[in-house]
């Protein structure tokens, strides 16, 4: 059954990916959402403040013409 998700959730694991440079560091996390399922994605915010337990909130972006989902700290 389909259930609208509210996009509220919290940071279950973050990893912190270090690609050569001049790209920068991002991080990649699974995020639990409060409706159940677990996702990954990426917490738009630096690598270090980045917390497992931390409360965020999705959000859609644009990114190489295709829709991506992101969250922000909450």
């Amino acid at each position: 059954e389909w259930v609208e998700a509210s996009g509220d959730g919290h940071v279950y694991s973050v990893t912190t990916v270090r690609p050569r440079p001049p790209e920068q560091p991002y991080n990649v996390v699974l995020v639990d959402l409060v409706e159940g399922p677990r996702m990954m994605a990426r917490v738009e915010a630096p690598p270090a403040a980045v917390t497992i337990g931390m409360a965020v909130r999705a959000r859609i972006v644009t990114e190489n013409d295709a829709p991506l989902v992101v969250f922000d700290p909450a």
